[in-house]
């Protein structure tokens, strides 16, 4: 038996969301208002970078659950969007419940 797993159609779609996303952010900014961006559950915070770097104006809010992860995704941040983006670390007792 043979598995086949192609992301093809999968990265696409994420492609697609991101831009969607950077759009947007931008128009606020074109608007002359600074956009908010918020990356829920960013791990290593290579998601809040990207918009740091994509949206220059825009307030960059990264919230991680995990300890680890948020400490990860602080490094990456100083590291790599100096003062751009403020990383949070979640409590569960304050997540949103659906």
């Amino acid at each position: 038996m043979a598995v086949v797993d192609d992301h093809g159609e999968q990265d696409r779609a994420v492609d697609a969301g991101a831009d969607a996303a950077v759009g947007a952010a931008r128009a606020v900014e074109e608007s002359g208002r600074r956009p908010l961006v918020v990356d829920l559950c960013t791990g290593s915070g290579a998601i809040a970078v990207a918009f740091a770097a994509e949206v220059p104006r825009a307030r960059v809010i990264a919230v991680e659950i995990d300890s680890a992860a948020a400490e990860l995704a602080r490094e990456n941040c100083r590291r790599h969007a100096p003062r751009r983006v403020r990383v949070l670390r979640a409590v569960t007792e304050n997540a949103v419940r659906a």
